[in-house]
């Protein structure tokens, strides 16, 4: 592939997935600078595997989230718990919120609660889906599965989420 073609089809790639990709990594790591970095990670290991190593990507976006996916695991792996005073020695600080920003906050925790709950391999493509807007295809060629096994899992997903909520 030419040197051009490539830089295009990067150009094109960051400019249309790098806020999917940022979401994707911050709703794994709840950190904006942490989900920041690893963006800057997923599209720069892309980089490198097209302009480095001549590889031929089909599906740019299911092979960004495949990055991203990878380089949240990594960083868990490496990833070390720190105290509450450790976090305020470094400047985080507790803020102050108002009731409707609060109420919405509440709203989002407890959905992702919920969700929480799941079997991991529901909750992956209940995030893909819903959270990241992927399409079954989508979520497919991320997780090594088919788009069958993916509508199922979504379609179970949601059964228990109604459940766990009462809504039936």
């Amino acid at each position: 592939m030419a040197k051009t073609r490539l830089e295009k089809l990067f150009t094109q790639a960051f400019e249309k997935y790098q806020d999917e990709i940022f979401r994707y990594c911050y709703y794994r790591v709840y950190d904006r600078e942490l989900g920041l970095e690893l963006t800057q990670e997923v599209f720069i290991k892309t980089w490198k595997v097209l302009a480095e190593d001549g590889e031929d990507i089909q599906n740019i976006r299911s092979y960004l989230y495949r990055v991203a996916k990878h380089c949240v695991i990594d960083h868990v792996r490496r990833h070390t718990t720190m105290s509450l005073e450790e976090l305020q020695d470094q400047g985080f600080e507790p803020s102050v919120h108002t009731d409707v920003t609060m109420n919405n906050m509440v709203d989002v925790h407890t959905a992702l609660a919920q969700i929480k709950r799941l079997e991991p391999m529901y909750r992956e493509v209940l995030l893909l889906r819903f959270v990241h807007d992927l399409s079954p295809k989508e979520i497919a060629n991320h997780i090594h599965e088919t788009p069958n096994v993916v509508s199922v899992r979504i379609n179970r997903g949601m059964k228990m989420l109604r459940e766990q909520c009462g809504i039936l």
